[in-house]
């Protein structure tokens, strides 16, 4: 094999398992995960069933200041606080499905509802839509108990 095509196939090999792969395509609305993911994060939330999301098991994960938030429970996030539940098929979170992202927003960002934007992504992290933020809204309106937009329980 000639050394072109050989670092060809490993770039390709390494853009396919990174979160938000090598795809450069300006069709849609960017992700709000980081290409990193999931490092700088951390598990605020075991795998555990959600009808909410579709009837799956999720997991959830923030960033660095999301997760010592959750922990003490010092509601609000601060802006820019990115939580990310992970979607699985099965019990033991082992299948992905994809991701429901929340981005802390300002107070008056236009693309926020009640503070938070919301991002849909499918399992490659190709985005699938904010989803109908009213409907995310709606549900975290009336669940999150005191915790600014969350309705997991730690």
């Amino acid at each position: 094999m000639s050394a072109p095509l050989w670092k060809a196939l490993v770039l390709a090999g390494a853009c396919a398992v990174t979160v938000g792969g090598c795809d450069d395509d300006d069709d849609g609305p960017p992700s709000l995960l980081p290409a990193t993911y999931p490092a700088g994060f951390s598990e605020v939330r075991d795998c555990r069933f959600s009808v909410e999301h579709s009837a799956v098991n999720i997991r959830i994960l923030a960033d660095g200041p999301g997760t010592a938030v959750f922990a003490d429970e010092s509601y609000p996030f601060p802006v820019g606080t990115l939580v990310v539940k992970e979607e699985y098929r099965d019990m033991q979170c082992r299948d992905l499905v994809g991701y429901t992202l929340m981005e802390r927003r300002p107070d008056g960002d236009e693309e926020a509802s009640d503070g938070w934007a919301w991002q849909r992504l499918d399992a490659a992290a190709k985005v699938i839509g904010p989803d109908d933020d009213r409907s995310c809204t709606g549900c975290h309106r009336s669940c999150t108990m005191g915790r600014d937009g969350v309705c997991a329980d730690p």
